[in-house]
């Protein structure tokens, strides 16, 4: 028996006006996923969320939460979620506790002092709680609005940049955070401005201009990126032109041999390790002296600013 999805969309499509900020949309979401939304600002990604929350229906197409339509959610699933909206609604005159203890009541609880505290130490909050919220820094603000979306203890949590503001320290303490509520059976949707952080993920959705331009493993991301691995090399003499020929000749090499210096070129290829050593004895017995060969660790921004790129008019 097939699982049921726990979010699914479907042709999903959201406009304002003319505007299309969602189009064509198609993905699945199965429980206890991690899953990244990123992409570049105005792409779509809070919008997306709000159809996914119902709190936006859609201009056409489906986007169904807990197996019906996420417009129609019932109380008993609202308590389930937990939401963090990009900008925070905390009540500015309350102390950071009493605005945990708000947002407690709100989903049924009376959560005593204990409770409260331990809430704002999961957030590195545990000496501010008599801090009224408006003398509070926006990173503590921040802080504060992710301990009040999970301090119900939520199915299904939403996280629309959660470590917006944060410096990286507690950027990574947060991460941890949220894996480590996976591992209790948690599912996690969260919007990021910081492409790297997807490597915390199981699932990367990308949207560029509305559309979903990938979904896939962060690793998928970077080989997607690029067409395959990208293997950098070195040698110690200036390449000829046929010395370049005979590489992109090779049958595991994709598309045309980047050269980045006389000496330094880089080539994309179908699988890194087996390509390697077929390229050593390539040169080798073209008795070009190799100095350096080694498949590059794309990172994450760069993948980034490769895929929104690509296929773009110049």
């Amino acid at each position: 028996m097939v699982e049921q999805p726990l979010v699914e969309a479907v042709a999903l499509e959201r406009r304002f006006g003319d505007a299309v900020a969602v189009d064509d949309m198609a993905f699945s979401i199965p429980n206890g996923s991690l899953v990244a939304v990123i992409g570049p600002s105005g792409s779509g990604k809070t919008t997306l969320i709000r159809l996914l929350l119902g709190v936006l229906a859609p201009t056409s197409g489906t986007i169904r939460t807990w197996g019906g339509p996420a417009t129609g959610l019932t109380q008993e699933q609202r308590r389930r979620l937990g939401y963090l909206p990009q900008h925070t609604a905390l009540l500015p005159e309350l102390s950071l506790t009493e605005n945990l203890r708000f947002y407690a009541s709100m989903a049924g609880l009376d959560l005593g002092d204990g409770q409260l505290e331990r809430a704002l130490a999961d957030v590195e909050l545990s000496e501010q709680g008599d801090r009224r919220v408006t003398d509070a820094s926006g990173g503590m603000q921040r802080r504060l609005g992710l301990a009040a979306a999970l301090i119900h203890e939520p199915e299904l949590i939403v996280l629309d940049e959660p470590t917006a503001g944060l410096d990286p320290v507690l950027r990574l303490k947060v991460w941890e955070r949220l894996r480590d509520l996976q591992q209790q059976g948690r599912s996690l949707l969260v919007t990021t401005q910081y492409v790297g952080e997807a490597a915390n993920c199981d699932r990367v959705l990308l949207i560029r201009a509305g559309r979903l331009h990938f979904d896939g493993t962060p690793d998928e991301l970077r080989r997607r990126a690029y067409g395959g691995d990208v293997i950098d090399i070195e040698v110690s003499e200036p390449l000829r032109f046929d010395d370049i020929d005979a590489l992109e000749s090779l049958d595991f090499v994709r598309g045309e041999v980047e050269l980045r210096t006389r000496r330094a070129v880089s080539v994309v290829v179908d699988d890194g390790p087996r390509a390697i050593p077929r390229i050593s004895e390539l040169l080798d017995d073209r008795e070009v002296a190799v100095a350096g060969i080694a498949e590059r660790a794309v990172e994450y921004d760069e993948a980034f600013v490769q895929l929104v790129t690509e296929d773009e008019p110049a």
